[in-house]
């Protein structure tokens, strides 16, 4: 994926909202970032708020105007997908997508994705120990994006 350039929104600033700010950064693609709350709510998420001050990424609260002059939409996991301003950025062409598949073309070796309402982190854990005990090299990566 070939992010140089693009002008980027991540919409969400929990774990995976600033990894793909900073997975986005590192690619050279120009990047804005919004949450519902606003930048002093952010206080109580100040990891994202230092986050974005250090890159110096712009924030401005989630609006329909917020969606708006972007190539790529990012969507944190508990972002609803079918947000009224998300479906008109896809009418305009825009290019809507989540964290991972973000993150995938920048992944190296076999992955195993783990989804569902519940039991991910339990799962996660159990896979990990098998494939270790089996021999097989592993590393375990969850996130939780709950509040």
């Amino acid at each position: 994926m070939r992010l140089n350039g693009t002008k980027a929104l991540v919409v969400g600033m929990k774990k995976s909202g600033m990894a793909s700010v900073e997975l986005l950064v590192r690619q050279g693609a120009t990047v804005r970032a919004t949450d519902l709350k606003s930048i002093e709510e952010l206080a109580e998420l100040g990891e994202a708020r230092e986050l974005l001050r250090r890159l110096d990424i712009p924030f401005a609260r989630q609006t329909a105007e917020v969606f708006e002059g972007c190539d790529l939409i990012v969507l944190s996991p508990d972002v609803p997908a079918d947000l009224p301003a998300l479906l008109e950025a896809r009418r305009r062409g825009v290019r809507v997508i989540g964290e991972v598949e973000l993150a995938a073309p920048f992944l190296k070796g076999e992955t195993i994705g783990i989804t569902g309402s519940n039991g991910k982190t339990t799962t996660t854990s159990l896979v990990g120990h098998i494939l270790g005990e089996a021999g097989v090299p592993v590393q375990v990566a969850a996130t939780s994006e709950n509040p």
